[in-house]
């Protein structure tokens, strides 16, 4: 599977310490947020709506609490930060990565999600329902009690995951390989499961769902 890499010419980059302030710039002037590096920003209940970002690297930041409701990220790297209880719902991500970042508790409900990387994440107790998930992958990840209940889910790869207590209720899982993941305790329906590759003790632990008892 490839996935399209985040496109930004690093030397071209503006530095800025400050991203609602940016927003509050961008929404004045009616003009997109990109080609800007933000650096160890530390903010709480950012507020923005309908704004796009695109060619930005996100560096080093803590932004709790805040809302990207509606928003665009295009050719975005969020890189060691803490975004824990964002709400990014309602929101168009492409060719994003996300790497080392806390996203416990955040919110991506009805987004689409097109060309993402992320990788040594937690996402625990997020929330990536109703949306649209394709050509991402998610690498050594946690995804403790997460919800990703009717969500469309293609070219899909989960590496060394956990995906324990996670809710995929009405999620196809056709042909998504969790043979290195954590599936423990793991919410779906029977119909569900048609065509999720497994391992042995995957499919053991899954049997219980038909309430077949093995001995």
């Amino acid at each position: 599977m490839d996935i399209l890499k985040p496109i930004i010419i690093k030397d071209g980059l503006i530095k800025k310490d400050n991203i609602q302030n940016e927003i509050n710039i961008s929404n004045y002037k009616e003009e997109d947020i990109n080609n800007i590096q933000f650096d160890n920003c530390i903010e709480n209940n950012i507020q923005s709506y309908k704004t796009e970002f695109s060619k930005c690297i996100i560096k080093n930041c803590r932004i709790l609490n805040s809302e990207f409701v509606k928003n665009s990220f295009t050719d975005i790297i969020f890189e060691n930060c803490d975004l824990s209880n964002t709400d990014f719902s309602e929101s168009y991500l492409s060719r994003v990565n996300f790497i080392n970042c806390k996203l416990i508790g955040s919110n991506f409900s009805n987004s689409n999600l097109y060309n993402i990387i992320i990788k040594d994440t937690n996402l625990s107790y997020s929330n990536l329902s109703m949306s649209t998930i394709k050509r991402t992958m998610f690498e050594n990840t946690n995804l403790l009690s997460s919800s990703i209940q009717e969500t469309t889910l293609k070219e899909i790869k989960f590496k060394e995951c956990n995906l324990s207590i996670a809710n995929l209720f009405k999620t196809n899982l056709n042909g998504i390989d969790f043979t290195t993941s954590n599936i423990d305790g793991i919410v779906i329906g029977i119909q569900d499961l048609k065509g999720a590759i497994v391992n042995t003790y995957q499919a053991l632990e899954l049997s219980k769902l038909l309430g077949i008892i093995i001995r």
